[in-house]
C-alpha cells in the first residue's frame, strides 16, 4: 500500500489485525514489554523502519483497527501482531522523542487536497495517562501540524529509547511500550478456547495460583497494576493469560473468588458490566475493589458468583453454558516454559542521533497463520532449507511439547515464518514440513507501506 490520499485529504486507509493484542505501557523488566530488534537503527536517525520485536520473534507494532475520529483528532489503534496484510507500523524515531508514523510523517511537501500541509501521526499514550496498563496508538491532528507534536505537560507524546532496546515514556522511565495479554472473558463452555485451572487446589483456606492445566505453562495473570475510576468509587485489574510464573493467587470465600495477589489483595472476580454472554461485550474478566469494601461481596449480585466445575473450568453461577476462556483470534505470547524467544544480544550504549540516512529497503512484513486452538506459538530449533527443486520447499523443525496439529514459527531465508505441524506428530521429534507459498523464494507480494 502506498501514501495516497483519499478524499477527505487525509492518508489512504491502510490494513490493520484486529486480531493483534493491544499496545499499552508495562513496567520496565515486565515478561510483557518489549525489546525492539531494530533499536541501533533508531539510535542511528534511519527513518520509516518496521518495529520488530527481539524478546517476541516473527511480532511487530501493528495498526489494530482502522483510523476513529475523536473531535480535531485522527487515531489509530495500535497492537503487537504478524505483521500481515500490510499492517506493520513503519516510523521514525526523532531528536525531540516523537515516533512518526511512515504513512503521515512531518513533511511540509505533504499537502491534502486543498494544498495545506498535512499533520503528522505519532505514538500517543490515551490521555495521557502515565500508568501500567493504559493503551497506546497512532494520533495526529486533523488539521494544525503543531498540535500533532504537542510537547508539554505529561509528555505523552514524547519517548526515549533505553540502552537495553526498550521505548520509555520521556518523563517516566519506568513505563516502556508493552503489549496486552491476552484477554480473559467467557467463551462456551464446548469451545476450544476455554481454560481449566488446577481447581483441587483452590480452597476457602489457603491462596493458590491459577495455573493452567489446559496449557502447560501459562496461567491466569493481572494484566496490568490495578487501575481506579474516581468517579464511581471502584478500582480494577482486567485479567489475561500469560506465563504461569506471574500467576494471579486466589482463595474462595464461598461463590466468590477473593484475589490474595499482592497488587489486588482482597479484589473480587467481576464479570464487566454483568455481560453474562459469550466475549462479555468486548471488556475483559477482571477483580475489582469499591472504595467501600462491603460491596465488593454483594450477595445475590449474578457478575460476582462463580462455581468451579468437575473438569477444572470455571462458570459464572447464572450461566453455566459459559465458563472463563481466552478471547476468540487472540493468540498467546511465548512464555520461558513453552516457546522461550532466543537469547537477545544485548544493545549497544546510546548514541545520540545521527544525520538522517535514507532508509533502507525494507522487507516484507512476516506473514503468520492464527494459531489453532490457542496453542502457544513454538520458536523452532534451527532448520536445514531443503533446496526447491525438485519439488516442494521444505523446512524441518521439532515437534512443541503440546504436540502436533498446531502453529510453529521457525527461520527460513533470514525470516521467521509460522508452518503448520501435522496432527500425528510426536512432542520432539523432528520432522519436514513444506513452506506456505506466501513464504517461497520465488513469490514476489509487491511493495507496500503499514502504519
Amino acid at each position: 500500500m502506498g501514501c495516497g490520499m483519499s478524499s477527505t485529504g487525509r492518508p489512504s486507509p491502510h490494513s490493520y489485525d484486529n486480531n493483534s493484542l493491544g499496545l499499552i505501557l508495562a513496567r520496565k523488566g515486565s515478561r510483557n514489554q518489549l525489546v525492539f530488534q531494530m533499536a541501533e537503527a533508531l539510535r542511528c536517525g534511519e527513518r520509516g523502519i518496521m518495529f520488530t520485536l527481539a524478546n517476541f520473534p516473527g511480532l511487530c507494532i501493528v495498526a489494530k483497527d482502522k483510523e476513529g475520529y475523536a473531535g480535531e483528532w485522527a487515531y489509530v489503534p495500535l497492537g503487537v501482531g504478524s505483521g500481515s496484510n500490510n499492517s506493520a507500523f513503519f516510523g521514525t524515531l526523532d531528536a525531540e522523542g516523537f515516533i512518526t508514523s511512515r504513512h503521515c510523517p512531518t513533511s511540509p511537501e505533504l499537502k491534502d487536497t486543498e494544498g495545506r500541509e498535512i499533520p503528522s501521526m505519532n505514538l500517543d499514550i490515551e490521555y495521557w495517562q502515565l500508568e501500567e496498563g493504559a493503551p497506546v496508538n497512532l494520533v495526529g491532528s486533523r488539521s494544525d501540524p503543531a498540535r500533532s507534536r504537542l510537547a508539554e505537560g505529561d509528555q505523552g507524546r514524547q519517548w526515549t529509547l533505553h540502552p537495553d532496546g526498550t521505548i520509555g515514556n520521556i518523563k517516566r522511565n519506568d513505563l516502556v511500550l508493552g503489549v496486552n495479554y491476552p484477554e480473559l472473558t467467557l467463551v462456551s463452555a464446548a469451545s476450544a478456547n476455554k481454560v481449566v485451572v488446577n481447581a483441587g487446589r483452590l480452597s476457602s483456606s489457603q491462596s493458590t495460583p491459577l495455573t493452567l492445566i489446559s496449557h502447560p505453562g501459562y496461567a491466569i495473570v493481572p494484566s496490568h497494576s490495578p487501575r481506579r475510576i474516581r468517579e464511581w468509587g471502584v478500582s480494577y485489574q482486567q485479567l489475561g493469560v500469560g506465563d504461569a510464573n506471574d500467576a494471579l493467587t486466589v482463595r474462595l470465600d464461598g461463590k466468590f473468588i477473593m484475589s490474595t495477589h499482592a497488587t489486588s489483595s482482597n479484589f473480587v472476580l467481576d464479570v464487566p458490566f454483568g455481560n453474562l454472554y459469550e466475549g462479555t461485550d468486548g471488556h475483559s474478566i477482571s477483580v475489582i475493589s469499591f472504595d467501600n469494601t462491603s460491596k465488593n461481596q454483594e450477595q445475590g449480585n449474578k457478575a460476582r458468583l462463580f462455581v468451579v466445575n468437575a473438569d477444572g473450568t470455571v462458570s459464572p453461577e447464572a450461566a453455566r453454558h459459559l465458563v472463563l476462556g481466552i478471547r476468540e483470534g487472540q493468540p498467546l505470547l511465548p512464555t520461558a516454559g513453552v516457546g522461550m524467544p532466543t537469547m537477545m544480544q544485548q544493545p549497544t550504549m546510546m548514541q545520540q542521533p545521527m544525520m538522517m540516512q535514507q532508509p533502507m529497503m525494507m522487507q516484507q512484513p512476516v506473514m503468520m497463520q492464527q494459531p489453532m486452538m490457542q496453542q502457544p506459538i513454538a520458536v523452532a530449533q534451527p532448520v536445514n532449507v531443503i533446496p526447491p527443486p525438485p519439488g516442494p520447499e521444505m523446512v524441518q523443525v521439532q515437534v512443541p511439547i503440546y504436540g502436533g496439529g498446531g502453529p510453529v514459527m521457525t527461520e527460513y531465508n533470514g525470516q521467521m515464518i509460522t508452518v503448520d505441524v501435522p496432527k500425528d506428530a510426536r512432542a520432539g521429534e523432528f520432522v519436514s514440513v513444506e513452506v506456505p507459498d506466501h513464504y517461497k523464494t520465488n513469490k514476489n507480494d509487491g511493495g507496500g507501506y503499514g502504519y
